[in-house]
């Protein structure tokens, strides 16, 4: 999986769709290397994601760096490579 990390944007320029460009290339980027992304976020972020097509899945274990992680884990699959049901960890070796 492809990740996505830290999708900022200097606070002058929120709500001016700069983050929607930004995540509309990372989607083109994802959907070109025919691999699923993958991004982990706080729950204030979650509709921001789902406006550009991302899908918050439910894992029952996630951790980092061998570490719990008890926010939120979304996914961008247009190539319909997961199936989310099915998604019960997730291990990651690095943060990002």
């Amino acid at each position: 999986m492809l990740g996505i990390g830290n999708v900022c944007v200097n606070l002058e320029y929120t709500h001016t769709g700069v983050g929607s460009i930004l995540m509309a290339c990372a989607n083109a980027f994802i959907k070109k290397s025919n691999t699923p992304g993958i991004l982990l976020c706080k729950e204030k972020l979650i509709p921001f994601y789902k406006a550009s097509n991302w899908i918050e899945i439910t894992p029952e274990n996630i951790v980092i760096q061998e570490h719990p992680y008890l926010h939120k884990v979304m996914v961008f699959d247009p190539i319909k490579m997961l199936n989310f049901k099915e998604i019960l960890q997730i291990n990651l070796s690095r943060s990002f």
